[in-house]
């Protein structure tokens, strides 16, 4: 988790599925107040009952609206990527992998690099860090510059806890 995002993974196809039974009413009842509401507050009790019911919801374009409006709200957890697994190196650093895949790299240009999953998997048991290069333009005192940089972004260093030796679980540092 990072100050921005939440990964996790479910016993269940869904976060809707994971929830127990006796439970969901209050799950539909509060859903608002953590994702952006799939009903407007007029429509919140036929909401309420008929996903409690297992039933599916057919939003009218009040509802609609009002969920278009909320995925903009800051604040609600908002789902960015579902899939079948993450390989996840640090901040900002992870490869998620499912029927689509989505990469993220901080400091490396995805476009000049084939990264893959195997290579960030390969940081993750091989405790060796990986990168690539990237290439720009630079201004410099009104002049134009090329350059080629190899970056070593692929890290299997994270600072902010320790990482044990099964390369998932994590504890927090001794100081």
């Amino acid at each position: 988790m990072d100050t921005d995002s939440l990964y996790m993974a479910l016993s269940a196809n869904s976060l809707e599925e994971a929830v127990k039974p006796h439970l969901l009413e209050k799950f539909y009842r509060e859903y608002p107040q953590w994702f952006p509401a799939r009903s407007c507050d007029t429509h919140h009790e036929e909401f309420v009952s008929v996903c409690s019911r297992g039933e599916a919801w057919n939003p009218r374009p009040c509802c609609k609206e009002r969920s278009t409006f909320d995925k903009r709200t800051p604040g609600l957890f908002k789902i960015e990527f579902v899939g079948d697994g993450m390989v996840a190196l640090c901040s900002k650093t992870y490869f998620a992998f499912g029927e689509k895949s989505k990469v993220s790299c901080k400091g490396l240009n995805k476009n000049l690099n084939h990264l893959t999953k195997d290579k960030f998997l390969s940081v993750l048991k091989t405790r060796e860090s990986g990168g690539g290069q990237n290439k720009g333009f630079r201004s410099v005192r009104n002049a134009v510059f090329t350059y080629e940089q190899e970056r070593v972004s692929l890290s299997f260093l994270y600072i902010k806890r320790r990482v044990c030796d099964d390369g998932i679980s994590t504890e927090p540092l001794l100081v």
